[in-house]
Formats: structure tokens, C-alpha cells, sequence
């Protein structure tokens, strides 16, 4: 599990969270020494970066999808070129 470092800074938030959730979160704090704040700062770090990238990969998405008839024409334009 990689610690996220170089925060200089730190802002307090006030969660609300399920009773097993605080649960299962003490007792892998507890297990491998960290606090649950950095399990919560790992957790939504991980988590936004999922979110970020499964966003990226479907504006992707739907710029190849919209620009398809042009990689299309582009392919069909170069087809000889390796042949020269």
C-alpha cells in the first residue's frame, strides 16, 4: 500500500460512515500499524483515481467513435505507402 506524502498541508473532513466499514477499518489499522485517516486518504485517493481514469477512457472512447470515418479514410488514403 503506497502513503501518500509530500501533503504539506491537511484539511479535517467529518465522515459519516457504515458501523462495519469503522469496523473492518480498525481493525486493519490496528494490524498493520497506520491510521485510519491514512486508510481513508488511500481509499479515496485509489478511488478518484479509478473515477479519473475510467472518465478518460470514455471521452477517448467517444472521440475515436465520432472520429471513425475519418481514421477510416485516413487508413484507406495510406494503404499503399508501406508498398513504395
Amino acid at each position: 500500500m503506497r502513503t501518500i506524502t509530500n501533503q504539506s498541508k491537511t484539511q479535517r473532513l467529518n465522515l459519516t460512515i457504515l458501523p462495519d466499514l469503522t469496523r473492518r477499518a480498525e481493525s486493519i489499522s490496528k494490524r498493520m500499524k497506520i491510521s485510519i485517516s491514512e486508510i481513508v486518504r488511500q481509499a479515496l485517493s485509489d478511488y478518484l483515481d479509478r473515477l479519473e481514469r475510467a472518465d478518460l477512457e470514455k471521452r477517448l472512447s467517444e472521440g475515436y467513435q465520432a472520429n471513425t470515418a475519418y481514421y477510416s479514410q485516413q487508413q484507406e488514403d495510406w494503404k499503399h505507402a508501406d508498398r513504395l
